[in-house]
């Protein structure tokens, strides 16, 4: 059966967003084989398209990163190597994707995805150490410089209001950074 290309866009224009991120869940929705989405895509009648979330720094974001920046400056005008230092950092997975892939018609504009900054998604964390890698004289790799990854699925909620976060939302606090990497 013959799909007219057009009408296929048209009818494509019609779905929800959700439906449509890849050619095959496109295909399901339009109740078509994959390989009339992708001739419709070869003709120029559909398009596939990405979005992302845009983050937002602020004005005390952007001083905080240059005074970092200019506290790693040695007197002799280098950086420092940092090969004396372990970095432990908290990881976040995101429930929701970030960028989201979306196949439209050529009429159609561009869905529009904000956030206030990309850590208001829905996310898990993890904590995360690692330095840099250790290379021997031969330039092998004994040590790739990962120490380990730990997840925090204790969830529970703040009590107070704070500057940093309202009331029910989820922190991690030191002790419980303290606790991971003693006991893990």
């Amino acid at each position: 059966v013959k799909y007219d290309t057009v009408a296929l866009a048209e009818t494509l224009a019609e779905q929800p967003f959700e439906t449509r991120q890849t050619v095959r869940s496109a295909a399901a929705s339009l109740s078509v084989s994959t390989t009339t989405v992708v001739k419709a895509i070869r003709s120029g009648k559909v398009k596939m398209n990405s979005i992302t979330a845009k983050p937002v720094l602020s004005d005390s974001n952007k001083d905080f990163r240059f005074h970092f920046c200019c506290e790693e400056v040695l007197p002799n005008g280098l950086f420092h190597d940092m090969d004396d230092r372990i970095h432990i950092d908290e990881k976040w997975f995101y429930v929701d994707k970030v960028t989201r892939h979306f196949y439209l018609s050529e009429n159609e504009g561009t869905p529009y995805k904000t956030t206030q900054h990309k850590s208001h998604l829905e996310k898990v964390m993890f904590l995360c150490a690692v330095a840099r890698p250790r290379y021997n004289i031969f330039d092998n790799m004994p040590w790739n410089g990962k120490i380990g990854i730990w997840p925090f699925a204790r969830r529970v909620p703040a009590r107070n209001n704070s500057v940093n976060r309202p009331a029910g939302t989820f922190p991690v606090d030191t002790n419980a950074y303290r606790d991971m990497l003693i006991n893990n």
